[in-house]
C-alpha cells in the first residue's frame, strides 16, 4: 500500500468538492472508510462501460479521463489533479462508467466502494448535498463544451481547451503556465483534428502566446488567450 501522509490527505479531502464543510472529526471517518491505491503511469482505475464498484479521489499525481463515442473516436473529457473526485456520475447515479480514466503520471487516489459512499453520505448529509453540486457542475460543464463545439470556430476552441486544460493541469513556472498534453489532448477536448490545433499552436507560438514543443506547452500570455477564445 502507497505510504500518504495522513494529515495532509485528511486536509485535501477537506477541500475538496465532495467533502467540503465537514468537521475534522467527519473527515477522520471519511478517510478511515478509504482504501489507498497506487498507480503507475498507463495504469487503469476504471474503463468505460464498467459497473460503477468504487470512487476515487485523486491525492497525489494526474489522471486523465477520456471516452470513446459510438463513432469510435476518442474524446479527452478532462484531466484530473489532487482533490479531484473521479467516478463521481456512474457512483452516483448507478451507471456504468461513462468513460475510462487513466493515470499519465505515478499517482495515488484514495478508494470508498460505492456502498461505503452510500452509507457515508446517509451519516454525513452534507456529503449528499456536496454530491448533487459536484453532479450538476460536472453536467454544467459538458453542456457548455458542447455549446462550444456547435457554434464557435476552430481556433476560438483551442484557445478554450487550453485554458481549460490550464486550469486542470497547468504547471506554473514563473509566469508561464506548463501543459504536459499532446496534440492529440487537445484536439479531442476542442472537437477538432491534429492539422488544426498544430497549426494554431504555430501561429501562436510565432506570436508569443505561447511556445509549442512535442509534448509541451508553456502558455506566455493567458488573457490573449481569453481573447482568442471569445473571438467569434
Amino acid at each position: 500500500m502507497p505510504n500518504v501522509n495522513r494529515s495532509d490527505v485528511i486536509n485535501l479531502l477537506g477541500r475538496s468538492q465532495l467533502f467540503r464543510e465537514l468537521d475534522r472529526a467527519s473527515l477522520e471517518i471519511v478517510f478511515e472508510a478509504a482504501a489507498v491505491r497506487g498507480a503507475a503511469p498507463d495504469a487503469v482505475l476504471f474503463r468505460q462501460g464498467d459497473p460503477p464498484s468504487q470512487l476515487f479521489v485523486l491525492t497525489n499525481g494526474q489522471v486523465k479521463v477520456a471516452q470513446v463515442n459510438h463513432g469510435g473516436a476518442p474524446l479527452t473529457i478532462r484531466f484530473m489533479e489532487p482533490g479531484d473526485v473521479i467516478g463521481c456520475v456512474a457512483v452516483f447515479r448507478g451507471v456504468c462508467y461513462p468513460a475510462t480514466a487513466i493515470a499519465i503520471a505515478p499517482s495515488t487516489a484514495l478508494a470508498w466502494p460505492s456502498s461505503r459512499i452510500a452509507e457515508l453520505m446517509e451519516q454525513f448529509p452534507q456529503i449528499g448535498k456536496n454530491a448533487l453540486n459536484l453532479v450538476g457542475s460536472r453536467a454544467q460543464e459538458m453542456l457548455h463544451r458542447l455549446r462550444e463545439m456547435a457554434t464557435e470556430p476552430v481556433n476560438a476552441r483551442v484557445a478554450a481547451a487550453l485554458l481549460r486544460l490550464c486550469r486542470q493541469a497547468g504547471r506554473i513556472e514563473g509566469k508561464d503556465t506548463v501543459l504536459a498534453v499532446s496534440r492529440q489532448d487537445i484536439a479531442e477536448m476542442a472537437g477538432t483534428n491534429l492539422y488544426s490545433v498544430s497549426r494554431a499552436l504555430s501561429r501562436w507560438d510565432e506570436q508569443g502566446i505561447l511556445e509549442a514543443r512535442r509534448q509541451l506547452i508553456k502558455v506566455r500570455d493567458k488573457d490573449r488567450l481569453r481573447r482568442l477564445s471569445a473571438k467569434q
